[in-house]
């Protein structure tokens, strides 16, 4: 073995946090596709805040279940989500896909009438646009947190578009309870911090990947692509 790949082996097996971060979430087999896919389809602000949702929802996997949710995203909600992604794909006579999950959340907050929706599922926006119904306020919301920074995005998409936590508890055979206050704030405080967990560590690999590259031995293995 080489210098350099000691140095490249050593730096990938390091222990203690940015080790685990690193085999955790940069050898991610799926993670590098959609990276390409959100640079391409999404506004360079929005690009930490959708990752790192996508990071915690599937793993970067868009056919990923649990339960009765789907993709990138996990689409939960057949009136929300799961119908009008349907319609979405018939109209623009597109397969699912992960490109195809990611166009349509594009097109739901920013709306293209390229693509368009059919009638019984969009509503009329900003400038005349047209998108399903996540409702004009949250698109909003979400398009100003984009701008106003990567963790104010994270969060905002996280509680107006992805919405993981419940307030209440559902039991098959039983009617649905209301959770407590203090634990439903719990598991909001939970899924923020692992989110913006995951947008830290994209800010620092796109803040490592400005570095200038220095002349020399370890110009190449240390890099960040």
């Amino acid at each position: 073995m080489g210098l350099l790949d000691a140095l490249t082996s050593a730096y990938a097996k390091a222990e203690g946090l940015l080790g685990k971060v690193e085999t955790k979430v940069w050898e991610n087999p799926n993670r590098k596709g959609v990276e390409a896919l959100v640079k391409k389809i999404f506004p360079k602000n929005a690009w930490i805040p959708i990752l790192a949702n996508i990071e915690q929802e599937s793993s970067y996997n868009w056919e990923a279940k649990r339960g009765k949710a789907e993709g990138l995203f996990q689409f939960r909600d057949e009136e929300s989500f799961k119908t009008p992604y349907a319609e979405y794909l018939k109209h623009n006579k597109l397969e699912d896909s992960a490109k195809s999950q990611l166009t349509f959340v594009r097109d739901m907050l920013y709306g293209n009438k390229a693509t368009g929706f059919p009638t019984a599922t969009h509503w009329k926006g900003a400038n005349d646009t047209e998108r399903p119904t996540i409702g004009s306020g949250h698109g909003a919301n979400i398009r100003d947190a984009f701008k106003t920074g990567w963790a104010e995005g994270t969060n905002v998409f996280m509680r107006e578009f992805e919405r993981p936590v419940s307030d209440w508890i559902y039991t098959r055979g039983e009617e649905p309870k209301r959770k407590p206050t203090e634990q439903v704030n719990r598991e909001w405080e939970a899924e923020h911090d692992k989110r913006i967990g995951h947008a830290q560590g994209w800010v620092d690999r796109y803040a490592a990947a400005q570095v200038p590259e220095a002349a020399g031995l370890l110009s190449d293995p240390m890099a960040m692509p």
